[in-house]
């Protein structure tokens, strides 16, 4: 559960540091430091919602009432 707290913030520094030094190396500055925490707050959001989908619905499949067998 904490994974998915730091996956915002980690994905938008990584992105910025990834873009820092790519600008430095291809001498482009700025625009991989702008380009690429972009994509990468947008690939984060993503997988936030594929975590809430999953957590949800492992939640539900919890919370459903077992019925018990019954032969008749």
């Amino acid at each position: 559960m904490v994974a998915i707290a730091f996956e915002l913030p980690g994905a938008i520094l990584g992105g910025l540091l990834i873009g820092y030094l790519l600008d430095n190396y291809f001498n482009t500055s700025p625009w991989l430091m702008l380009v690429l925490p972009v994509l990468a707050f947008t690939g984060a959001c993503v997988r936030l919602v594929r975590w809430s989908k999953l957590l949800a619905r492992n939640n539900n499949q919890t919370d459903l009432p077992r019925e018990p067998h019954s032969r008749g």
